[in-house]
């Protein structure tokens, strides 16, 4: 059972701080690999062509832990929910809690929206995803459970990728692309399994330098440079009607300022999947679904 006091300083914390080859950049002669193959041996890693085209809408749900770390400890746990058709895509998790019921962000194709957890207040990383929209819009959030991933269908994205090498992150080694997607300057990095090519994690990172008089995600008038940093994990990764998907997701968002520093883990576990059923339009408006 958590204290109300932790509970109280967590939830206060969550809401108030605040065509392929035409899309591939060149690649140095002295890389061992081109971005375009990592991205066709993850494509095999995925499945069959055929697996894939029958998983055109794809309804996964699961268990969320959401953990706070820095300025107090707490934790919160509730069930997710991933829903995706063509490029169109909805995350949801929902607490049940008065001051923190639920995260949603949802892209209908068009437009992203995010929850409001009471009016006019949205969480940090709700906020953060609803200024970098580009992120949503171009299927990167969620990885390869989606039907939005880029990868899916390079050349219709609006993203361009070159290859960064063997690198070390978290005591692994793992292939690593660099992202440029459209309209945004954060930096992204993709990571490769180097044997099986499954897509295990994705890394956002920016500094933010904020004017005077500033109101983005994490900025204060007259702070000093801000670092962000979001970081999505895959593993556990099993068969599912033909498709190798992972079965545990894990998003952090760490916040690094001058004066204070939050941390914060959204821990998901995923148990049933569902492919090629029909969608209804409403479930990708954050806004309209209920769950």
């Amino acid at each position: 059972m958590i204290k109300r006091t932790l509970v109280l300083t967590f939830l206060s914390a969550i809401l108030h701080f605040s065509e392929a080859s035409s899309n591939v950049l060149p690649v140095s002669a002295r890389q061992k690999m081109k971005p375009e193959e990592i991205v066709a041996k993850h494509l095999q890693s995925l499945g069959s062509p055929e697996a894939l085209d029958s998983a055109r809408s794809r309804i996964i749900t699961g268990t969320t832990t959401v953990t706070l770390r820095g300025g107090g400890y707490g934790q919160i746990t509730g069930s997710a929910r991933f829903v995706s058709q063509g490029n169109k895509s909805l995350i949801s998790m929902i607490f049940g809690n008065i001051e923190y019921p639920y995260e949603k962000i949802g892209f209908d194709g068009t437009k992203l929206t995010v929850s409001q957890v009471k009016p006019g207040v949205r969480t940090i990383i709700g906020r953060y995803l609803l200024t970098n929209d580009e992120l949503s819009k171009q299927g990167l959030v969620g990885g390869a459970l989606a039907t939005a991933w880029p990868l899916l269908n390079l050349s219709k994205s609006n993203i361009k990728l070159q290859y960064e090498g063997l690198k070390n992150v978290d005591n692994r080694q793992v292939h690593q692309l660099k992202c440029r997607p459209r309209n945004t300057d954060i930096g992204i990095s993709l990571l490769f399994d180097p044997e099986t090519f499954q897509h295990v994690g994705t890394q956002y990172k920016q500094t933010l330098s904020p004017p005077v008089g500033s109101n983005r995600p994490g900025e204060t008038i007259g702070q000093d440079e801000t670092r962000i940093s979001i970081t999505e994990a895959f593993s556990d990764f099993r068969a599912e009607s033909g498709l190798n998907l992972p079965h545990r997701y894990q998003l952090k968002l760490e916040i690094l300022a001058s004066k204070s520093s939050m941390y914060y883990e959204w821990m998901i576990e995923l148990t049933k999947f569902a492919f090629g059923e029909p969608i209804s339009a409403d479930e990708f408006n954050a806004d309209s679904v209920k769950r």
